[in-house]
């Protein structure tokens, strides 16, 4: 609830007519919020996005040695899913935050600290939007692919909102489950994303659980 209310925006911090923009960290009521969208998206391909967010990054950046360690190939996610991992796994293995169970599982699993995060973030943003009690709206990302006026359509008048504009064009995102992840690793991944996952979670992750 507390990340959720945090945002943030920019003032004019300049001197002598000068113009200089700083940003400023924000807490916002939580009454101004009235409805919420619950966007989903295949955990595995969720969890490459964010590697490729980290390529872009990268190559703004211009940091060639992170590009070189970790290319734009299955070979370069599997090698940054081992690094992260091997930073974290005495961390997890220590804790006494998570049950044997949820320890073993991990240990399977690539990039084992995404799909925790990933599963932990679905299980408290519908927490959040229940204590908040408000309507919300249940979107998964491939339903963009299979309608996506409908789906535009159903989310203003969600919001309560005009369509002022013509449709764009949707481009799909890549399929990765069975390009980045063997069938091993997809099987385990898979198992921890439900042992994590509350009831109503599991309800809306469910569709994912498959290895192809």
């Amino acid at each position: 609830m507390d990340m959720c209310l945090t945002g943030g925006h920019y003032v004019d911090n300049g001197t002598n007519g000068k113009k200089e923009a700083k940003f400023v960290n924000s807490k916002y009521d939580h009454k101004l919020v009235q409805r919420a969208i619950h966007l989903l998206r295949d955990p595995f391909d969720n969890l490459v996005s964010r590697f490729h967010l980290q390529q872009h990054e990268k190559t703004k950046s211009n940091s060639t040695d992170w590009l070189t360690k970790y290319p734009n190939t299955a070979d370069g996610f599997q090698t940054w899913c081992s690094y992260l991992d091997k930073s974290r796994i005495r961390e997890v293995l220590e804790t006494d935050l998570l049950d044997d169970v949820t320890k073993e599982l991990m240990k399977k699993v690539p990039c084992m600290g995404d799909f925790f995060r990933y599963t932990q973030w679905h299980n408290l943003a519908l927490k959040v939007a229940k204590d908040l009690n408000v309507p919300t709206l249940v979107v998964h990302y491939e339903n963009y692919e299979k309608n996506y006026e409908g789906t535009v359509s159903t989310i203003l008048e969600f919001m309560e909102l005009p369509q002022n504009n013509d449709f764009t064009k949707f481009i799909a995102g890549k399929r990765y489950k069975t390009v980045f992840f063997s069938e091993k690793q997809r099987i385990a991944a898979l198992d921890l994303v439900r042992h994590l996952a509350d009831e109503e979670t599991w309800s809306l992750l469910e569709r994912y659980n498959s290895i192809s």
